[in-house]
């Protein structure tokens, strides 16, 4: 901006001391922008990712430990009771044969799955 105001200006001799130590502006290369761009990104990228990681690392750690043994039974018992609740307030609302028909083929499934998984 000061480049082009001086341009502009019509130097005098007094000035003329001024405008000869100022260098005159080139604009950058595309290339050299890019450049820049992808260096000081990844720089960020490397500086925020690190942090990122550190602190998620501590909240599962602390989320993690100390850890009940039998936390995961817990949670399979009560997502079942939580399906289960679920199925029977669904079964009033729709007749027995719509039910049969998707929700026991689709348990029934995910048993077979699930036993299949557990013997392998």
């Amino acid at each position: 901006m000061v480049a082009l105001v001086l341009k502009r200006k019509r130097c005098s001799k007094e000035n003329a001391a001024v405008r000869d130590g100022v260098p005159s502006y080139k604009f950058p290369s595309p290339r050299t922008v890019l450049l820049r761009i992808v260096d000081r990104g990844w720089a960020f990228v490397r500086r925020a990712g690190t942090l990122i990681l550190a602190v998620s690392v501590l909240v599962w750690a602390a989320a993690y430990f100390p850890r009940d043994p039998n936390i995961e039974q817990q949670v399979r018992d009560k997502y079942a009771a939580e399906v289960e609740s679920l199925e029977s307030s669904l079964a009033r609302l729709f007749p027995e044969e719509e039910r049969r028909s998707t929700w026991t083929k689709r348990r029934a499934s995910h048993a077979a799955d699930r036993s299949r998984s557990a013997s392998a």
